[in-house]
């Protein structure tokens, strides 16, 4: 993988099948939380485009994703919260029902869930309090499943905070979204809970 900074984050990343064979090539307004703002585009190995979606402030706005013939697979918008237009072709060119499309990508299996589960520490001075609740911790996996980054959105109290990041950041691997059998990178939000029992 390569990493070009245009300041201090925002970022070109770009990562290779081998040595000068481009696999894909993504821009970042922050590159820390993996916000993704201008285009991304994926490649097939012979050098043709898998996948290319552009983005406004970590945002998808259109993708485009293609057959390695280079004809259009599926064409989409994205709404605020949702695809709000989608259209779908078969290898030749032909309208096609997405749902179809989608039933005929198969992908090769995923790894087992890990078994693994978040542990969580109880922080002492939060105990002796009596202070519970409910902590919101959004963090980032890149496509390889590593955590990139980790924060708290709400939290009842800040000796809470500490912990709940410790306790995402223990576990080893976390797996992503899947997009045309490619992972992608992932926005989780997660509460971790505090309960004195």
């Amino acid at each position: 993988m390569e990493t070009e900074f245009l300041d201090s984050l925002r970022a070109v990343e770009k990562w290779y099948f081998a040595p000068q064979k481009v696999r894909g090539i993504a821009s970042f307004s922050n590159l820390r939380r993996r916000l993704r703002d201008g285009e991304t585009t994926i490649y097939y190995d012979n050098g043709s485009v898998k996948r290319r979606t552009t983005y406004r402030a970590g945002d998808a706005q259109e993708e485009s994703a293609y057959y390695p013939n280079g004809k259009l697979r599926r064409h989409r918008i994205f709404g605020k919260e949702a695809v709000a237009e989608s259209k779908c072709f078969d290898e030749h060119g032909t309208p096609l029902n997405c749902d179809t499309l989608a039933w005929q990508i198969k992908c090769p299996p995923r790894p087992a869930t890990p078994s693994e589960y978040m542990s969580i520490r109880y922080p002492t001075k939060a105990l002796k309090l009596g202070i519970e609740g409910e902590v919101r911790v959004e963090f980032m996996v890149d496509r390889f499943g590593r955590l990139v980054d980790v924060w708290v959105v709400e939290s009842p109290s800040v000796l809470l905070n500490e912990e709940a990041i410790a306790a995402i950041k223990r576990v080893k691997k976390w797996y992503n979204v899947i997009v045309d059998c490619e992972p992608i990178d992932t926005l989780f939000t997660l509460p971790v809970t505090f309960h004195i029992e």
